[in-house]
Parts: structure tokens; C-alpha cells; sequence
């Protein structure tokens, strides 16, 4: 059992499903924009990127420690934790506002549209990590300046970190913040859209000691050229937070001496039983 440092979002999932093919709805040539949809089903789960890759690094027997932010609503996120004998010391609450949300509408083809609201998230603050031995931090997706806050927390303390930029990437503006983060890390782990983005908005700058690029049903892509295959599954429930169950595993092989591939196929396996589970944090694991 080895501490991974996890940082990322803490938030309410508010997830819902429609039935059909959310791209029917919208027309390329139109200048203007107003749809709605009427859902299925809708679902408060536990959620965030720092809540979710942890449930799954516990699930794996590793000692998740979230360095996050959360608000005057979090009393029964917290109770989950706990629950789940994950650590909640060092998550800062910020009694003036809400715990960040997520609204995210699933279509039948796994599309989604996602709103996020960050509430508590838009503060800085943080609580200081124990003197523990720490063997890797994951920097996952929250606002731009607490990344680069934590990034550089963990460069003074020497504990390694893997980048995440996730959803956040449209957020970052400035180049020179990127390419820190991304220069400082032992490694990238991030989708193909966002890698595609990263090489429009800032050129080429995606260079680590490996980059990680997940395709979907296509698998995994190590450093531009290996490819590993996904993991086969019998039904696609619900997609939400596969790249965070993904991530977990992923962390979970690396910290202990497998190969990137070896590593990434973990994540694999741990991101086909998340999809097998609605919400992304009711998965289990087969021993």
C-alpha cells in the first residue's frame, strides 16, 4: 500500500441520460444555438476527478491522500469518503460556497454535454501534506491556478507528478502555464481531442518522460506509437469517469515497476469495470 497524492475537482455528479443521438439535435449551419432536451433518468452521484481516480486507487489497495477543495455542502461526500476509508484530512472546506457540480447529459452513443460550476474550486487554498513518504502525485483537471500552485508544492517537495489536464485544457490561456506543467511532470496522461487541442492553442509542446493518449473503444496510445488494446466489455452503461478509473489504474502498475504498457492495460481493466457501473464511483473489482 503505497500514498499517491491526488488532486483534481470534488464534486456532485448530476448525471442524466436522453434517449437518442445527441448530435441529431444540432444543425452545423446554424448562427444561433437553443436546444433542449427532456432526460431519462436523473442521478446525484459522488463525483470529481480527485474523488473518483482515489475510489479507484483504493479499490486496487493503494492509500489515496486528496489534496482538494470543497464546500458548505460536502457533509455527505464526506461520509462517503469515510465509508470508503479514504482520507479526508487534508480537503480544505470553504463554508462561503458550494461544492463544485457537474451536469452531464449521456446520450445512447456515450456523447455527452457536461456544465460545470466550480464553486469552492475558484479558491486557491490548500491543506499542506503530512511528512510521509509520498511516491507520486497526480495533478488532475481544477482550475489553472491551483494546478500551478500544487504543481509547484510538489516541485519543492520533491514528489514526482503525472499531468492531467482533462477538461481544463480550453480553460488555460497563457502557454508559458502549460508548458510548465507539462515540462515538470514525469509524464502526460490525457484523450485525443485534448492532445489535438494542446498542439492548436500552444504548438508543440507536449513533451514528457511518456505521454499517455486514450482513444476510446480504440485503446491507449504510449508515447505516438504503442498501441494497447481496450478492454472488451459485455455492455456500455455509462461512460462517465472511465478516464479517472483509467488513470487510477494506470498510477496503480507504474508505482509498482510494471511497464507503461503493463500499466496502461491495468487502466484498462479498471476503466471497463467502470463503464459496466452507472456513476463513477460504484465500481468493483474483480479479485
Amino acid at each position: 500500500m503505497k500514498n499517491v497524492v491526488v488532486t483534481g475537482s470534488l464534486a456532485y455528479d448530476h448525471l442524466m441520460t436522453f434517449d437518442g443521438n445527441l448530435k441529431d439535435s444540432i444543425i452545423n449551419d446554424s448562427e444561433t444555438l437553443s436546444v433542449a432536451f427532456t432526460t431519462n433518468s436523473h442521478h446525484i452521484d459522488f463525483g470529481g476527478c480527485s474523488g473518483n481516480i482515489a475510489y479507484s486507487l483504493k479499490l486496487l489497495g493503494e492509500s489515496p491522500i486528496i489534496i482538494g477543495i470543497a464546500g458548505n455542502d460536502f457533509d455527505k461526500y464526506e461520509d462517503w469518503l469515510r465509508k470508503n476509508d479514504i482520507s479526508n484530512s487534508k480537503i480544505y472546506i470553504d463554508d462561503n460556497n458550494n461544492t463544485a457540480a457537474a451536469h452531464i447529459l449521456t446520450d445512447t452513443h456515450q456523447n455527452q454535454f457536461t456544465m460545470f460550476s466550480p464553486g469552492a474550486m475558484q479558491s486557491d487554498n490548500f491543506i499542506e501534506l503530512d511528512e510521509k513518504e509520498y511516491v507520486l502525485a497526480i495533478l488532475a483537471p481544477e482550475m489553472p491556478s491551483r494546478m500551478l500552485k500544487l504543481a509547484k508544492y510538489f516541485i519543492e517537495k520533491d514528489i514526482p507528478y503525472i499531468f492531467d489536464p482533462g477538461q481544463m485544457v480550453t480553460v488555460f490561456k497563457n502557454k508559458e502555464d502549460m508548458d510548465f506543467l507539462i515540462k515538470n511532470s514525469i509524464g502526460v496522461i490525457l484523450n485525443e481531442y485534448e492532445a489535438s487541442l494542446i498542439n492548436k492553442n500552444f504548438g508543440d509542446i507536449l513533451h514528457a518522460n511518456f505521454i499517455i493518449k486514450t482513444l476510446g473503444e480504440k485503446g491507449v496510445e504510449i508515447n505516438g506509437s504503442e498501441l494497447v488494446p481496450a478492454q472488451k466489455v459485455d455492455k456500455i452503461v455509462d461512460s462517465t469517469g472511465c478516464g479517472d478509473a483509467f488513470r487510477a489504474g494506470f498510477i496503480h502498475g507504474y508505482i509498482n515497476n510494471k511497464s507503461l504498457a503493463e500499466s496502461a492495460e491495468i487502466g484498462c481493466k479498471v476503466a471497463a469495470a467502470a463503464i459496466g457501473k452507472h456513476g463513477t464511483q460504484n465500481h468493483s473489482l474483480a479479485s
